[in-house]
């Protein structure tokens, strides 16, 4: 990530691809945009510390170190030309694209944002499009079509982050929520202010805000399941006495409690309807 970027990843961020052994380990790989700056690499549970790009090196997480490795070589061209040209030159192939524009009829009514189709903009939207970018959920056209937030052709980690500010209440011009395609709504198009959102399967949790911050977000997670927020997490709700409330789904068993980069250590949940205060689960009686 870079400092206020707009295109750093959420958290975990996306999977690395396993490259071959280099000096007896293991080498994972990954193709990080121009410009980022900082990466933390880690399991989902364990984690580097933040961590400073260096270039032409690979990361050495037995020594904790960068290890540089040198900058490749490009091979020249051959100074001599060959005798006699060859007779044919290959015709290039067109590479695939990542994201085809698919082809098959879009059919039911489709909504700028409601990737799941069920005429709601939720956080579920912006998971499901993060799962389209890191190619763990396969769009068809209908999905690709509400997904593209900002109508560049392509499903972007910039279409979640769309979402996710209307879910907060920010009106960015992209018209998330209208009616853009499909079969024309028999009554009424959708109407363009964020629905409520849909009660989770849980029971509430509890935080006592002692650091007087601002605001309060949650972030939940599970080792089956570490998608079920994308960081910073959820907005709590304030019910006074600086006390903040959420439903948190019962499959979840980590939690960060957080607001404008501060946070709590990775806390094991240890129950419902408990109150997280001075580092301690409590029974909450309100």
């Amino acid at each position: 990530w870079i400092s206020g970027g707009a295109n750093n990843s959420f958290w975990p961020g996306l999977a690395m691809t396993e490259a071959g052994e280099f000096e007896g380990s293991t080498v994972y790989a990954y193709d990080v945009p121009a410009g980022m700056d900082n990466v933390i690499f880690n399991s989902g549970t364990t984690q580097t510390d933040n961590l400073t790009f260096a270039q032409y090196s690979y990361f050495d997480n037995g020594a904790k170190k960068w290890v540089t490795v040198g900058k490749p070589v490009i091979p020249t061209q051959p100074v001599t030309k060959p005798t006699q040209a060859p007779e044919t030159q290959p015709t290039p192939t067109k590479p695939t694209p990542t994201q085809p524009t698919p082809t098959q009829p879009v059919t039911g009514t489709v909504i700028l944002g409601d990737v799941d189709g069920d005429k709601m903009i939720t956080v579920i939207d912006a998971t499901a499009i993060q799962q389209i970018v890191a190619k763990i959920l396969v769009a068809d056209a209908k999905m690709t079509l509400a997904g593209d937030i900002d109508k560049d052709g392509v499903v972007s980690i910039m279409d979640a982050t769309a979402v996710q500010r209307y879910i907060a209440k920010y009106n960015d011009g992209y018209g998330i929520g209208e009616y853009i395609g499909g079969d024309v709504p028999e009554t009424q198009a959708p109407a363009t202010q964020a629905p409520t959102q849909p009660t989770p399967t849980g029971e509430y949790v509890y935080y006592k805000n002692n650091s007087g911050w601002g605001s309060v977000n949650a972030y939940y997670w599970s080792d089956a399941n570490i998608t079920m927020t994308s960081w910073p997490g959820l907005p709590m709700e304030h019910v006074g006495n600086n006390v903040y409330k959420i439903v948190v789904p019962s499959e979840a068993t980590m939690i960060i409690f957080n607001s404008n980069g501060q946070q709590t250590d990775n806390i094991p949940l240890n129950g419902y309807n408990k109150i997280y205060d001075n580092n301690q689960w409590y029974d909450y009686t309100g």
